[in-house]
């Protein structure tokens, strides 16, 4: 087992996730998730360490994912060999298994300190009038977003028979699935206060488009995304969750701060509020 009191766990999953991250960004296979992470790590202006410390967490989260495992390497003659519980005829497998628990423990603590972290400067930095607002800021909340997104999947898994019984905390996991949408809620009417919100619309061939961009960044960004406006809607207001895929609830938060604020409320309220019309701008629908 890793002697934890020699061993600060969470410095290491820090390097670690440092380390790792390149290569996770490159296996990522959402084209959203990717388009974000691009920008973020090459935005020019950075407001604080906002966007540092989301694609820190993202990193986190995806080690944390349920369809990735932990390998375990031996150094043997300079080189590192992955070693696996049936190399010794099984007799290591409760060890191997009680590592690779703390390894997860670790990531996962590292993780929650990260978040909290991470949502009180946000808060904190939205809130204060004189902290100007980069575009950093919406893509720190995207990423942020996307991870709630995969956090509450575990917990809807835990939610499932299958589990169920073996759930450790006093609190159901029902009370923690709809803090994504409580967060998302906020940080958007937050953005909208201070009109740092991109003002998208439904363009021509049904695209999420975005009218009079604040920066050249972000006109490319929305670009790059390439995204069906109905679609973002679709995935909002349906249960699109599956134990099968950690990526099934995709949209489920973000969406709430990709769309304009009427379609969002409309759809997390779940009235029936006709959509823009095709290629409609913000200024012309409010002129009507």
């Amino acid at each position: 087992m890793i002697d934890q009191d020699k061993e600060d766990l969470p410095a290491c999953m820090e390097t670690y996730v440092r380390e790792m991250l390149p290569l996770l960004i490159e296996r990522e296979t959402s084209h959203f998730v990717r388009v974000v992470l691009e920008f973020a790590q090459k935005a020019e202006q950075k407001t604080g360490d906002l966007v540092t410390r989301a694609l820190e967490l993202w990193g986190l989260i995806e080690i944390l994912d349920h369809e990735r495992s932990w390998t375990i390497s031996e150094e043997q003659d300079g080189k590192f060999v992955a070693k696996t519980p049936d190399d010794d005829g099984g007799s290591t497998q409760d060890l191997y298994t009680l590592m690779t628990w703390q390894l997860s423990a670790a990531a996962e603590r590292k993780a929650n300190a990260v978040s909290q972290k991470l949502v009180n400067e946000l808060q904190r930095c939205l809130e204060n009038g004189k902290v100007t607002l980069h575009f950093d800021v919406y893509l720190t909340i995207l990423l942020l977003l996307h991870c709630l997104e995969k956090t509450t999947w575990t917990m809807k898994v835990w939610e499932m028979d299958d589990f169920r019984q073996r759930w450790p905390l006093d609190r159901p996991p029902s009370a923690f699935t709809t803090q994504g949408q409580e967060i998302a809620e906020l940080l958007k009417m937050l953005l909208a206060l201070r009109k740092a919100h991109p003002k998208t619309f439904r363009g021509h061939g049904g695209l999420l488009e975005v009218f009079e961009p604040q920066s050249q960044a972000v006109a490319d960004f929305f670009g790059k995304l390439s995204l069906q406006y109905d679609e973002v809607v679709d995935r909002l207001k349906g249960n699109s969750f599956t134990p099968r895929s950690s990526s099934s609830l995709e949209f489920q938060f973000s969406g709430i701060v990709l769309l304009p604020r009427q379609e969002s409320d409309a759809v997390v309220e779940q009235t029936a509020v006709p959509a823009p019309d095709a290629a409609q701008r913000p200024d012309q629908a409010m002129s009507g």
